[in-house]
């Protein structure tokens, strides 16, 4: 996920559709490297998917993103900045976790493909913006990946 977030343009091209449609980025990014390597999922299966990492960006990543940028309007002092920094590392941990629990149900799955498109569709992303970023995210799976991360169980 690194390697393609990494890739010229996704960061970007991801970091405004976060701020302009509430994308989560760690779950568009696994799903995109879910569809280069051909896996998918039915409906029921996409759903839950979603729900047990949503929960945990709901409790936990959101609040601290909230938290980092609210201190990065403020900063002032030395001790400041190293809150800050403290915060944005929770904040990145929070999402690595995130995945991780995405990852632990993906088994990998078996269905129609289209993950992150179909994400896209589930928070209402308006098109041609949504499939822009689908674009471009093929294209750079395509550069980077060699295949869907395997997780062991």
């Amino acid at each position: 996920m690194v390697r393609l977030y990494g890739e010229p343009g996704i960061a970007s091209w991801c970091l405004e559709a976060q701020t302009r449609h509430a994308v989560d980025v760690p779950s568009l990014l696994f799903f995109a490297l879910a569809d280069s390597d051909g896996h998918g999922a039915d409906d029921g299966e996409m759903q839950r998917l979603l729900e047990r990492p949503g929960e945990w960006r709901s409790l936990f990543v959101l609040p601290l993103r909230h938290l980092r940028l609210t201190l990065r309007q403020g900063r002032r002092n030395t001790a400041e900045i190293e809150f800050y920094e403290k915060i944005k590392a929770a904040e990145l941990e929070a999402e690595r976790l995130q995945v991780r629990r995405l990852a632990d149900d993906f088994l990998p799955l078996e269905g129609p493909g289209g993950l992150a498109a179909r994400y896209l569709e589930t928070i209402s992303m308006p098109e041609p913006k949504a499939g822009a970023l689908i674009g471009r995210l093929r294209d750079a799976t395509k550069a980077v990946c060699h295949g869907f991360p395997h997780h062991a169980h």
